[in-house]
């Protein structure tokens, strides 16, 4: 293999541990905005329900990311052989 071959897929590793970087970094944010809700006096299922409604953009939010981080892993696995789980011989 060349140097050039070899440079290019040391850059390539770069790129998709910086992309695996930022999902990681978004997904923790996202998941520290995540609250538990506050049930002042009403335990019921419904007050529950409610307070859960309110804040169904920042679930939707962090749902979102993980499926595209999801995605994205995907992508990777499919355009790189050696990410590829290993196969088992019968032998």
């Amino acid at each position: 293999m060349s140097d050039t071959q070899e440079a290019g897929g040391n850059e390539t590793t770069r790129v998709e541990a910086f992309s695996d970087a930022v999902f990681a970094i978004a997904i923790t944010l996202l998941a520290l905005e995540l609250k538990v809700p506050h049930l002042e006096g009403d335990d019921s299922n419904a007050a529950l329900f409610a307070a859960l409604l309110k804040s169904w953009p920042s679930y939707v939010a962090f749902l979102n990311v993980i499926v595209q981080a999801g995605a994205w892993d995907s992508r990777l696995g499919a355009a790189s052989p050696h990410r590829a789980a290993p196969q088992v011989s019968t032998r």
